[in-house]
């Protein structure tokens, strides 16, 4: 894997200076670096507040409350669904 990020790489910029906004050139680096940061997250949580009253399972979480959202729960747990985690704003 490391040996074709690294072909990937030379092939689209060589010894140029590569950019962030050229990311899109490097399909496969791109997707093996999103799969290694999905399976040993930097960080155990990602701290949130909701930004009006949403029910979560049987409680009520008011506007204001400050929640934590679980990284290894959001990638790994099939019950944990995305139009869920639309009631927080970052």
């Amino acid at each position: 894997m490391q040996a074709r990020c690294y072909e990937e790489i030379q092939s689209v910029f060589g010894d140029s200076t590569s950019r962030l906004s050229e990311r899109h050139l490097l399909p496969y680096t791109d997707a093996f670096l999103h799969e290694v940061m999905r399976f040993w997250a930097l960080l155990s949580f990602i701290p949130r507040e909701c930004y009006e009253d949403c029910q979560l399972g049987n409680y009520l979480l008011p506007k204001g409350t400050q929640v934590m959202l679980s990284i290894y729960r959001c990638h790994y747990d099939p019950t944990c669904s995305v139009s869920r985690a639309n009631t927080v704003q970052t």
